[in-house]
């Protein structure tokens, strides 16, 4: 009995040794064959790899990996050029001194070129009672500045209006060109007058009884109110000779 109990033993021992040794063969193998384990990633240069089914599996060039730059993306600036901004669609690294993240910086660096447009006819005129003849229509408005207008008579007065269309592009630093007895003068537009594609203006010569003067008005067109621009009063001598308009143009 003694002898086949060493006998079982030895056989028992033999089976373990040999599943051991099995498993270790076996594990060997199996971790031989594994390239990589899940989530390992590796490069290879600027080629990416990435851990899929225990293989390196290239993904190739990807930004922020392998020392491949990050990726960006075209995004829109202002670009001043020759005085003028305009939109450009560039990559961020491409950004020149010149180039702004907003319109209203890049306008900042225009610098605004006007030009005077001088306009002797009004678009449109209308001549009130109350003038010598031939002086409206005629010397108010003929074009010449050493004619002038006045009234027929005593205790009247005389009225001219003149229309002018406001052209494209007109700063409201345009002015109104007007000669009276007292000479020639540049006339400020205020800005109720200045608003809408038009500009009216009145004239007014009064001959007394008490007050003798020479007045130029404009027109609030909303509200159609009048505004006083420039008065004059110099004893009995009211006369009013020519006006114009001087426009001040964005080129």
């Amino acid at each position: 009995m003694k002898k086949k109990n060493k006998k079982t033993k030895k056989i028992v021992i033999f089976s373990i040794v040999a599943i051991l040794v099995i498993g270790v063969v076996s594990f060997l193998i199996f971790n031989g064959s594994a390239e990589c384990s899940p989530g390992e990633d590796k490069c290879d240069g600027s080629i990416y790899f990435i851990c899929q089914d225990e293989n390196f599996v290239s993904q190739g060039e990807i930004p922020g990996k392998c020392g491949v730059a990050e990726e960006q993306w075209k995004e829109t600036f202002y670009r001043f050029s020759e005085n003028v901004c305009s939109a450009v669609s560039i990559y961020p690294d491409d950004k020149t001194v010149n180039d702004y993240l907003t319109l209203e910086e890049c306008q900042e660096n225009v610098e605004i070129v006007t030009e005077e447009v001088y306009q002797e006819d009004a678009n449109e005129t209308l001549c009130g009672s109350g003038w010598v003849t031939g002086n409206c229509p005629g010397d108010i408005n003929d074009g010449y500045w050493n004619t002038f207008g006045s009234t027929g008579g005593p205790s009247q007065t005389a009225y001219y209006y003149a229309t002018y269309i406001k052209p494209a592009g007109a700063e409201s630093s345009s002015y109104w060109k007007v000669k009276d007895m007292a000479g020639t003068t540049n006339v400020n537009i205020i800005p109720e007058c200045f608003i809408g594609t038009k500009i009216e203006f009145r004239l007014r010569v009064n001959a007394g009884p008490s007050q003798f003067y020479v007045r130029w008005d404009c027109k609030d067109i909303n509200s159609g109110n009048w505004y006083q621009l420039r008065s004059e009063n110099e004893g009995s001598n009211y006369r009013a000779y020519e006006e114009a308009m001087v426009w001040i143009i964005v080129k």
